[in-house]
């Protein structure tokens, strides 16, 4: 080793980290709105709230608990949490600069390393992430391989330890670490003691975390990882707007070029260092493996490309950019150590250059305008606000850590019921909005929150409370909406159907009717609790009729609606989901007084229809709640010309008939029923002409129009029948016989008490009739 050096590359080291300490002391530490989702785990955790984002909700939000635990720790020292993250970025990514110089002087080349620390110490994706733990990720990560490459193996394995609690994707330094120690050992074909030992160091540091929060969250997966993978595969949640990862280095590489093209050079010594690399066999290779299995991870994931993902990606391209200086400086002055430092310098400079431009280019001296507003929303919401409310918004970090109320996370980080709800930006604020029912929500205009702020039921449920400016963008405020006392309504009036089972993959618990009584134009409030027995992988979609309970009469009040006003889908129910699904049914204002019985309908959305089936198995045709009132009274239901006192079996009586006059060809009969229970079957009811012989001569057999599982006991029913006569009818005196029977099986329905009139066989005789003399004659009555 020449001693010359020494003094020499410790300068330009040092100088190096004087420049990234004053560049990164002088970037803004308000930058990165998902910086503030850590820094409200650890102000809690400081406070004695538990390691938890809203209170009482032990849910792992954040990706990185070392870095909590230790910003909750140094709060104690000093309270400003964003700062004291600031100072950690800052200082760790000042640290980076002589360890990968370390790592790459492994080997003797030190002018790699100088030329490897140099571009590191200046990266503007640095820069961009030093609030959140990227910086101290890379850190402990490039210590972790600078251990190893230096024969260190117990503190290589305390560092990819730490690498792995500050983010989980640390999992492969200890996976790629553990393969280079195999096959080192292998090839060297010797026993290695320290080996084990360093895994047990990690070990030691990993496993008792993962414990914890298997205990405490349900997983030792943050609740992260799954959103933000969820977010990564969908179009329609951050696609087309924000782009996969791999996406992201091809739009890094644009910005760069775009800001100086002399990023030219250091590409075109990054693809030698590739070849130099490969062909001296680099000590330092694990940190190529890593690199390597970290981008496949993301990319195949599909994680989007959000800016903290991208910084563990460049100590290995500074290292080949600085491996490919140094293979051409020794191929032009392979000799002389002046020229070799010249040159070196030179070089240096030239790749400096276009990072220095970036660099600036990306420098903020105080918060963006996002970020402002947020904080201005964030305290809004503290000031105004009472303590227990909870809060719905699209970005939760400052807006959370501002407002310290509880957060409703639509994209699900710390909300967990979002996962696998994530389907395009309006359906997952529609199912945030339906399923939490939050106290406000922070709604952004030119977002989805745009359409779903004026459709009718948000305007039902949710008042404008404040409007506040968007410093960013003013043509889009930033709206707070106030959830109105009562909705969704709590307590019912009716309840329906219950344990419908519906193609044997899911079931209707509980059908309920908040209103027992509303005027026409009014609206109904609707609650069916749903049930999946297994995962769905079809579209069911949702009808509800108004039935009325007088003459069956059907008004449509809605078609073809997906559960949850389109917020959960059935393709999205999985085996064991509780769904509460709550619709407003607006009643037309032509629809006449009376009582009315509200049907629930289901479709599929490839035609077929769904089976539906009662707890005991047996097929049921309808789900129903009611009877509701619509207005007072019962309009245009005049009494029966003929009152009856008719008891049948079953808990129905026949309470009078209107005849129309008798025409040549056919008598319009219209019968009134009464209900005086629950009636337990739905029943056929016959209207027959029976001649003087016995004969049957003409008959008209169809179900009311209003089912009789449905009759609303006490409430009269209107059921016409037609009777068509034969054209050779002779003239007689032949007997209208009516009853009811029930399909398939024909048997008839008995006649209790039929008074005066007979009932044999279970057929009333209402009167007896003459049709051919009708026209003169009218009709003859016994």
């Amino acid at each position: 080793m020449n001693q010359e050096r020494i003094p020499w590359i410790g300068a330009c080291l040092a100088a190096i980290m004087a420049v990234t300490l004053c560049v990164g002391l002088s970037q803004d530490p308000r930058t990165l709105d998902d910086a503030y989702i850590t820094y409200r785990y650890a102000r809690n955790i400081a406070r004695g709230r538990g390691f938890v984002y809203n209170v009482g909700e032990p849910v792992l939000g954040t990706t990185t608990p070392f870095y909590t635990l230790l910003l909750a720790g140094l709060s104690f020292i000093w309270r400003d949490i964003p700062t004291v993250s600031h100072i950690i970025g800052v200082l760790a990514w000042v640290l980076c600069v002589p360890v990968i110089y370390g790592i790459a002087a492994t080997d003797g080349d030190r002018i790699a390393g100088l030329v490897a620390a140099s571009l590191i110490g200046v990266s503007a994706l640095f820069l961009q992430v030093l609030t959140m733990e990227t910086t101290w990720y890379v850190l402990v990560t490039l210590l972790a391989f600078f251990f190893y490459v230096r024969k260190r193996l117990t503190w290589a394995g305390l560092c990819a330890g730490l690498a792995f609690l500050t983010r989980w994707d640390g999992i492969l330094v200890i996976g790629v670490l553990l393969f280079a120690g195999m096959l080192e050992a292998w090839m060297l074909k010797e026993k290695r003691e320290r080996f084990p030992r360093a895994l047990l160091v990690a070990l030691c540091v990993v496993v008792p975390w993962l414990a914890y929060s298997q205990a405490t969250f349900g997983s030792i997966f943050p609740n992260t990882f799954f959103a933000k993978a969820g977010q990564g595969w969908k179009e329609g949640l951050g696609g087309p707007e924000i782009g996969p990862f791999t996406r992201g280095l091809v739009s890094i590489a644009r910005s760069a070029f775009r800001e100086n093209r002399l990023f030219v050079l250091p590409l075109g010594f990054f693809l030698v260092g590739m070849l130099s690399a490969f062909r001296s066999r680099v000590k330092w290779w694990p940190v190529l493996l890593w690199t390597a299995a970290y981008f496949a991870g993301y990319a195949v994931l599909g994680v989007l490309r959000f800016s903290w993902y991208y910084p563990p990606l460049v100590p290995a391209l500074v290292l080949l950019v600085g491996q490919g200086v140094e293979g051409l400086i020794n191929l032009l002055a392979p000799a002389s150590k002046w020229r070799q430092r010249g040159l070196a310098i030179f070089l240096v400079g030239l790749c400096l250059i276009p990072n220095l431009d970036w660099l600036i280019a990306n420098r903020r001296s105080e918060m963006s305008d996002h970020l402002a507003t947020y904080v201005g929303v964030g305290e809004w919401l503290r000031a105004n606000t009472p303590s227990d409310s909870s809060v719905a918004t699209i970005e939760i970090g400052v807006i959370g850590y501002y407002s310290d109320r509880t957060i409703v996370d639509t994209m699900g980080l710390v909300s967990p019921e979002m996962i696998g709800h994530l389907q395009d930006w309006t359906q997952t604020l529609q199912f945030a909005l339906n399923h939490y029912w939050p106290d406000y929500a922070v709604a952004l205009e030119g977002t989805a929150w745009g359409a779903v702020v004026h459709e009718d039921w948000f305007e039902e449920a949710y008042v404008l409370e404040k409007e506040l400016p968007n410093l960013s963008d003013p043509d889009a405020p930033i709206r707070i909406y106030h959830r109105r006392a009562g909705f969704p309504p709590n307590e019912f009036a009716l309840s329906g159907s219950r344990d419908v089972r519906f193609d044997e993959k899911f079931v209707l618990k509980r059908f309920q009717v908040a209103e027992g009584n509303v005027g026409p134009g009014g609206r109904l409030h609707a609650r069916m609790i749903w049930k999946a027995l297994t995962d769905l992988d079809a579209t069911y979609l949702v009808r509800f009729d108004l039935l009325n309970a007088t003459n069956g009469q059907r008004t449509t009040l809605r078609t073809a609606a997906h559960p949850m006003r389109g917020g959960n889908p059935t393709e999205l129910w999985r085996q064991g989901d509780r769904i509460v699904d709550d619709h407003t049914l607006q009643i037309p204002t032509s629809l006449e007084a009376g009582p009315y019985l509200l049907q629930l309908l289901m479709s599929r959305k490839d035609g077929r229809d769904p089976t539906m089936s009662d707890r005991a198995g047996n097929s049921v045709d309808y789900v129903t709640a009611g009877p509701i009132q619509i207005g007072d009274g019962v309009a245009g239901l005049d009494p029966p010309e003929q009152d009856l006192s008719v008891v049948f079996g079953d808990n129905i009586s026949l309470a009078g008939y209107d005849f129309s006059d008798i025409s040549q060809d056919e008598l319009e009969i219209v019968l009134h029923w009464r209900a005086t229970d629950e009636v337990a079957r739905d029943y056929t009811v016959f209207v027959h002409l029976v001649s003087p012989d016995g004969d049957l001569v003409a008959q008209h057999d169809s179900p009311p129009a209003l089912p009789t599982k449905l009759w609303v006991p006490g409430k009269t029913v209107i059921d016409s029948h037609s009777l068509s006569f034969p054209l050779d009818l002779a003239a007689a005196d032949y007997e209208i016989r009516v009853g009811m029977y029930h399909w398939p099986d024909l048997e008839r329905l008995a006649v209790l008490e039929s008074g005066s009139l007979d009932a044999a066989d279970n057929a009333l005789l209402l009167r007896n009739v003459f049709p051919s003399a009708a026209p003169e004659t009218g009709v003859d009555e016994n």
